[in-house]
């Protein structure tokens, strides 16, 4: 436990993932709470961590540095740069001041340009991902398809659902029930082991880019006048930035500038119990990896934890009018399974094509794998050798699931006969593979989440709890929307605005993530 003064102000922050650690540093540097991460692991960065399995790395989903937020991209920038820059402005086209040059900042360690490049395995055939019917789909799928897709498109551009509830609705008023059917529906139940009709619309709010029926027809007539396309202005969609070790080594910088500032972050602890005042935290109890307990008085507590587990400790008797709510909240768990594989051991066509890529989204019915992510093209320092393939298979399942409940030898056994169907490689025997088991990865949409108005509402009774980030405040949100959550909560608290709506109201516009409307200017 860190020493104390008696007069600091302090500051307990569960959790030290993007959210968390944002909370910390903006205290340090704006207001003069000192703040104290509790951590229940043994390394910083949450969801967004970077895990080294004999010296190869790992990302936990895949973290592009992407973001329409001004203020995130500089505040990026104070922990890394570009190394060319001049590269970078010519690669980014237009957004030159969106990056810093180097030498206008302090910054220890490096971003990498990357270029994002997705598929989609559907039927055995490696097609375009965002969803684009273009020329090669055509190629890949037939004529029929192809007009059985317009056809759905059409019909449903021309009498949407009204009104939209579930995502079944969202999917099909802009796809068309026939490609909802073909590349939605089971990719997307696989993901969330729920029904789409069942799960609301607001998750494809924020993570699902409409049908480009334009591009379709411009890509069309571009190849049959046999036109030049290659020189397409380059977005933010098609590169982005990425640490040379992963994520989590940006994170590791942001835990060692808090530590320097004069913050705390310990590991291998839970809080195990709150004290309250007038409806306000007064005290927290924590419990470290030896055993030993501490109780420490604190003025503000901000919380990444999933909100079971922080209304559990705020709620003792669980007599709270939205606590039935809050403990029907449901949650999907990701397994990441790494395998190391020679370059030799891919299949020739679809092998070394799919390998391009930095994710491979797998429509697959039969297979369990849902996504296919390849570090090597995420970042060539993520691999050791670089005659190795370092590729993860990501599955989503529940806890109470048969394969969360599998032991490690099961589950790598039940991949490695997947991914060898799937044709990618000549081999079923990678040359060194792992297993992690990541809970709360994916808040559900549904359920408890109906209710989420009323558990914002009870929540926000307490004056000085901060719910943020992706579990605080139960949104699939991206890194850069989990730092603002933290962000805006500390402008509050410096500004002294008790209203915390607009920490719940980040990442609810209807606008997909993707979709630049502006040049964003640091």
């Amino acid at each position: 436990m860190p020493t104390l003064e008696q007069n600091d102000k302090i500051a307990i922050i569960i959790g030290a993932g993007p959210a968390g650690l944002t909370a910390a540093f903006e205290l340090l540097k704006r207001t003069d709470y000192k703040p104290i991460v509790i951590e229940q692991l043994n390394q910083v960065g949450g969801l967004s961590k970077t895990v080294n399995y004999k010296g190869n790395l790992m990302d936990l989903g895949g973290h592009r540095f992407f973001t329409k937020s001004d203020r995130v991209w500089a505040w990026w920038q104070q922990f890394f740069a570009v190394k060319d820059s001049d590269a970078v402005k010519l690669q980014y086209k237009g957004l030159e001041q969106t990056i810093k040059p180097m030498q206008q900042i302090t910054a220890k360690h490096y971003f990498l340009v990357r270029e994002r490049k997705s598929q989609i395995m559907f039927q055995g055939q490696l097609l375009p991902y965002p969803l684009k019917i273009g020329w090669s789909f055509i190629q890949a799928t037939g004529l029929l398809f192809i007009a059985k897709a317009m056809f759905g498109y059409v019909s449903a551009k021309l009498s949407p659902i009204k009104p939209e509830k579930s995502l079944e609705d969202f999917y099909i008023n802009r796809f068309g029930s026939f490609l909802y059917e073909q590349f939605f529906k089971s990719y997307t139940e696989k993901v969330w082991g729920r029904a789409c009709s069942e799960i609301s619309r607001d998750w494809g709010a924020q993570r699902v880019k409409s049908l480009d029926i334009a591009a379709f027809v411009k890509d069309g007539l571009a190849k049959f006048l046999n036109l030049n396309t290659t020189s397409k202005p380059i977005t933010l969609t098609e590169y982005f930035l990425y640490p040379e070790k992963g994520p989590g080594q940006l994170w590791e910088a942001v835990a060692d500038s808090i530590t320097e500032l004069g913050g705390k972050i310990i590991f291998n602890a839970q809080m195990d119990a709150i004290s309250l005042e007038n409806n306000a935290v007064n005290s927290v109890s924590i419990i470290e990896k030896n055993g030993s307990k501490q109780t420490v008085n604190c003025h503000l507590l901000f919380s990444s934890a999933p909100i079971p587990q922080l209304a559990i400790l705020l709620d003792q008797q669980q007599k709270s009018r939205a606590f039935a709510a809050i403990n029907n909240l449901k949650y999907r768990n990701l397994i990441v399974v790494g395998m190391l594989f020679n370059q030799t051991d891919l299949t020739e066509r679809k092998g070394k094509e799919a390998v391009k890529n930095t994710w491979i989204y797998v429509q697959e019915r039969n297979s369990i794998i849902g996504r296919l992510q390849i570090f090597n093209n995420w970042s060539p320092f993520m691999v050791v050798e670089p005659n190795h393939v370092w590729i993860a298979a990501e599955l989503f399942c529940s806890t109470d699931d048969a394969l969360y409940n599998l032991t490690e030898g099961e589950i790598k056994k039940q991949v490695f006969a997947d991914l060898f169907t799937l044709g990618l490689f000549q081999t079923a025997e990678p040359i060194e593979s792992n297993v992690l088991k990541i809970p709360y990865s994916y808040p559900a949409y549904w359920d408890g989440y109906e209710q989420i108005g009323e558990i914002e509402t009870w929540l926000s009774e307490f004056k000085n709890i901060y719910p943020i980030g992706r579990n605080g405040l139960h949104r699939y949100n991206n890194q850069d929307h989990a730092m603002l959550s933290a962000m805006v909560a500390v402008d509050n608290i410096e500004n002294s605005i008790t209203d915390k709506s607009n920490i719940w109201a980040i990442n609810t516009e209807e606008e997909y993530l993707e979709e630049i409307k502006k040049v964003p200017v640091s």
